[in-house]
């Protein structure tokens, strides 16, 4: 009985070290491009929870841009959880694999938000391959779940909703949408999210249909992502709040955002992959009537907290977007943009936003950074703290202002006019019928 017992004794104990008692064997998650914006906090919501995590990042060694996770797991250090780096490029053959290893889930968050805009593949190419690449780690290792981080720009705008928005019929936009507008040419960043979307379907569709064992799959689509910064890298959507407080410029576009919480998003995130019977598309969204801004709206509200930074005083007539995308003028800004914001100006909104209910329906998800004037506050508070802006622009008079912004319209117009006799780009027919 003693030596039975002895054997009992170490056999249980040779499963605690090895996790299969306390299930560390299933602890482990594999986050995709975990410098970037969203990942990185991710990381954080997971490092809070105690997962160990296996972080892809294109250059390990580069201790500057990983710093950030560092401290993040020191913070967490207590929960247990720690961090594994693998280095990774989307444009790699086989890039996930090594890290895939051991882990039994994987959030694939990483994808190109900015590329050469005559050169449309530097976008598409490493987006639509690197969620392949992902599923097929995953396929292959034996992950058991795969949250793939996507965006509305997979969903909308859509030709039968985008210019018929009334009174009558103005319903947000949801996860049954795809958007069928965006071209490789007009509308490059979100052609390439609706690409990738579409392939990860598809592919996880082939796998099943071969008889081959695929990951419970899910994909997260968000708008505008708003909140702290955890360094001092700056992505596209936090460039509405840094354009707005750093007095760079004396003017606003004319253009309306609905601003999610990034921490809800990645909340929802580690969420999805904890509720066993979520699968499919989720939207991640406050509500449009209360979280939908325009640029100038921003201003105000960081105005009345922060009243000693240089805020914008003026906003650009509606028909300057369109002038400054044709010509080029701003790298992010382009036709596709600018003709959103002219729907949003004329539509309030595109008179529609998203509707993020579905995981609070089907999941008991709940929102906890509702209040959009928190966010707002709290993204422009951790500029401030990593120096991104420090308010040292002084806000010009309104004569200068005027004076500058006359200039700048005949600037624009006459390098438009030398683009447009010089290239001849024009944008696809929004016409289009299906």
């Amino acid at each position: 009985f003693k030596m039975a017992n002895f054997r009992f004794q170490l056999l249980l104990l040779l499963a605690v070290s090895t996790g299969i008692v306390n299930g560390d064997s299933k602890r482990c998650v594999v986050v995709t491009g975990c410098t970037g914006f969203l990942a990185g906090h991710v990381v954080d919501q997971m490092l809070a929870k105690g997962y160990n995590i296996h972080c892809t990042v294109r250059d390990k060694s580069d201790s500057k841009k990983i710093q950030f996770l560092l401290d993040l797991e020191a913070e967490h250090r207590n929960k247990g959880g720690k961090i594994t780096f693998f280095n990774a490029n989307l444009l790699d053959n086989d890039p996930f694999t090594e890290a895939t290893k051991g882990c039994y889930a994987m959030l694939h968050v990483a994808s190109p938000i900015s590329g050469d805009r005559n050169d449309p593949d530097s976008i598409i190419k490493p987006a639509l391959q690197g969620t392949v690449s992902a599923l097929k780690a995953a396929v292959t290792e034996g992950i058991e779940t795969v949250v793939v981080t996507s965006s509305t720009a997979a969903l909308s705008p859509t030709f039968a909703k985008k210019d018929s928005c009334n009174d009558a019929n103005c319903e947000p936009y949801d996860e049954t949408d795809n958007n069928d507008v965006a071209t490789p040419v007009y509308g490059t960043y979100a052609h390439s999210k609706t690409l990738a979307l579409k392939a990860a379907y598809d592919y996880m569709a082939e796998q099943e249909a071969a008889g081959i064992k695929v990951p419970r799959m899910a994909t997260v689509h968000f708008p505008f992502g708003i909140g702290p910064q955890q360094n001092e890298r700056i992505t596209s959507s936090q460039k509405f709040i840094e354009i707005v407080l750093s007095g760079r410029m004396p003017f606003v576009f004319p253009a309306g955002i609905q601003i999610t919480d990034i921490r809800d998003v990645a909340r929802a995130h580690v969420h999805i992959l904890e509720t066993q019977k979520a699968h499919g598309r989720y939207l991640i969204a406050h509500s449009p009537e209360t979280h939908s801004k325009y640029m100038m709206e921003i201003a105000d509200m960081l105005r009345k907290e922060l009243p000693h930074y240089p805020y914008p005083v003026l906003e650009l007539p509606v028909w300057v977007a369109p002038v400054v995308a044709m010509c080029g003028i701003v790298k992010e800004y382009d036709l596709y943009r600018a003709e959103a914001d002219l729907r949003v100006r004329f539509n309030k909104y595109d008179g529609r936003g998203y509707n993020g209910n579905k995981i609070v329906r089907e999941l008991g998800f709940e929102y906890k950074y509702d209040n959009i004037t928190q966010t707002v506050l709290d993204s422009a508070h951790s500029m401030i703290k990593y120096k991104i802006v420090d308010g040292t622009a002084k806000t010009l008079p309104i004569f200068y202002i005027l004076f500058a912004v006359v200039q700048i319209i005949f600037i624009l117009l006459g390098r438009c006019v030398w683009n447009y006799c010089t290239r001849r780009k024009v944008a696809p027919d929004n016409k289009k019928t299906q």
